[in-house]
């Protein structure tokens, strides 16, 4: 697994859910989220990030969108 990058390890930290959901990814579904997260500019880009990729609706991390990562 590559590094995270500050941001988007920040951003997973401030969601322990997210954070747990990302560790049980392969890893080469974490490398391909933290491609993605490099291109984030901003922080608020980020959390929405970090929100869109693992947190759905109804705030379970099991049913977010990671297969369109």
């Amino acid at each position: 697994m590559q590094d995270l990058p500050l941001g988007f390890e920040f951003a997973l930290a401030q969601n322990p859910e997210a954070m747990k959901f990302f560790a049980n990814l392969t890893e080469t579904e974490q490398n391909q989220l933290i491609e993605q997260s490099k291109t984030m500019q901003s922080r608020t880009e980020m959390r929405n990030f970090v929100h869109a990729k693992f947190v759905a609706e109804s705030g379970d991390p099991s049913k977010a969108a990671i297969a369109s990562a």
